[in-house]
């Protein structure tokens, strides 16, 4: 999974859209990453989703270094802040955004077109 996630990445970075897409619509059958792929201009794993992660694996540390958010830690039963987030946000341009849904759109045809042609060959 890790692989075809940094596969996807690697096709996002070099404007390869649709073959991203294609994965993770068809090789993964993940459509909500596909749909988040688009919101979020081609990122392929939203950092909130990495935060959870890493929470549920006790990776808070190494995740925060490598995304970027807060993290704390709880010290003879109080909450104390880790590290301070770096202050960036990024910005999808509209245009952007519905470009990558458009690919999106014509990835899910092309499999209901494939399906249908499985289920009722002519």
């Amino acid at each position: 999974m890790l692989e075809t996630t940094n596969h996807v990445d690697l096709l996002s970075k070099l404007g390869k859209h649709k073959s991203a897409l294609s994965i993770l619509v068809h090789d993964i059958n993940d459509s909500t990453s596909a749909e988040a792929y688009c919101t979020l201009g081609g990122d392929v794993v939203p950092p909130k989703v990495a935060q959870k992660i890493a929470q549920e694996c006790g990776l808070e540390d190494w995740a925060a270094s490598l995304f970027g958010f807060s993290t704390s830690k709880v010290v003879n039963g109080k909450s104390t802040p880790g590290p301070s987030p770096p202050s960036h946000t990024k910005s999808v341009n509209d245009e952007l955004r519905q470009s990558l849904l458009k690919i999106l759109l014509e990835v899910y045809m092309d499999t209901r077109c494939e399906l249908c042609e499985l289920r009722y060959p002519s």
